[in-house]
């Protein structure tokens, strides 16, 4: 069975200030055995006239693992449709109905708009038996690519999809060059299947931060791993950020490349991680940091500092009268060859002159 859904873009409704919960809501309804799968599906749409970005994701991340979504990111053009096949499977484990959401969001303009969501209510067609262990890898929630940040503070962004499993290290990568952040990588704990991360860039501090950290501000970001503390401590570990910082603004604002820091706003404080460059191009230094946990973050620097003049005290005004009579005293009685810029027996070579020129006058007086 085909449902005909239509993805309605943030650029259509310009009026509508938050990026999220936009577009027509449906249902798709699955009776299945548990140990068994049932597919269906679905179109997406896009009556605008620009090409947008499509992502679709569970919006629960204890079901992610059940949904297997063909395709699963794709892009349309104005006017251009596309048909997502849903695979649902049924673990043997399971014991009750099921009801989450499918949601779809659509990226133009470096806007994410979650323009479309499916409420998905799969409906166990036999009952299980209690004693059957639950389903393995199901702890936790995620999804997610929502945000509380606002949307009018949102420079640009950008979403990543990756299958997260208990004991593997997973890496979002971010391709399209709309912000500063290339990835994020951490080592899971859980499993939570099919969860998404949205890196925000922000034209001003967040408004989720009541101050800024110290320092000269390069950028203001927000990053999103999942939902409802799925990137806590936890569920992740040894979990990095790698970002660029462009040559330009260093240049610009005398800033110190030892001092380029990326700051993680945690516990109502902002918290310098350990940062290290990682390599750099004609435009941009390279650098990776490590962090915690993922929310409102700061790239920051300091400016070069100017080495200050010393201040020399001078000595009290008896202590310069004093010394210096002293040291007229002593040039005067000091010999010729003693003092100082007078050459040994100058004087006497003077006087010698003195008496030749001297005879030279009184001769001429004789001979006139």
């Amino acid at each position: 069975m085909k449902l005909k859904i239509v993805l309605l873009i943030l650029a259509l409704l310009s009026s509508v200030q938050a990026a999220g919960a936009i577009g027509t809501i449906s249902k798709i309804d699955f009776n299945v055995a548990p140990g068994s799968s049932e597919e269906k599906a679905f179109d997406v749409t896009n009556p605008g006239n620009e090409s947008i970005r499509c992502i679709v994701f569970m919006d629960d991340g204890k079901y992610s693992d059940w949904f297997e979504f063909t395709p699963d990111s794709f892009n349309l053009n104005a006017g251009e449709s596309k048909e997502v096949k849903v695979k649902v499977s049924v673990p043997a484990s399971a014991k009750a109905d099921v009801h989450c959401n499918i949601k779809v969001s659509g990226v133009t303009g470096g806007t994410v708009n979650t323009g479309l969501i499916i409420h998905a209510n799969i409906f166990l067609s036999s009952p299980v038996s209690p004693e059957e262990p639950p389903s393995k890898g199901s702890s936790g929630k995620s999804g997610g690519g929502g945000s509380p940040e606002p949307a009018g503070n949102v420079k640009c962004s950008e979403l990543s999809q990756q299958s997260v499993m208990s004991g593997k290290r997973v890496r979002f990568s971010f391709t399209q060059n709309t912000g500063c952040v290339g990835y994020v990588e951490f080592d899971a704990k859980k499993s939570f299947g099919k969860i998404t991360t949205l890196v925000e860039v922000l034209n001003a501090r967040s408004a989720l931060t009541p101050t800024s950290p110290e320092g000269e501000i390069y950028n203001f970001l927000n990053i999103w791993v999942g939902t409802d503390g799925m990137a806590a401590q936890e569920n992740i570990g040894n979990a990095v950020v790698f970002f660029r910082v462009s040559k330009a603004w260093i240049n610009e604002n005398n800033i110190d490349l030892n001092s380029i820091t990326l700051n993680h706003y945690a516990g109502n404080e902002w918290v310098p991680l350990p940062t290290k460059k990682a390599g750099e191009d004609d435009e941009y230094l390279f650098f990776e940091a490590e962090t915690p946990s993922f929310s409102p973050f700061a790239i920051t620097g300091e400016k070069i500092r100017v080495s200050e003049n010393l201040n020399i005290t001078p000595p009290p005004n008896d202590v310069l009268t004093r010394s210096t009579g002293e040291e007229v005293k002593a040039a005067e009685n000091r010999s010729d060859e003693e003092k100082p810029g007078i050459l040994p027996g100058f004087n006497a070579l003077l006087a010698g002159v003195g008496l030749v020129i001297s005879g030279l006058f009184v001769n001429r007086r004789i001979f006139d």
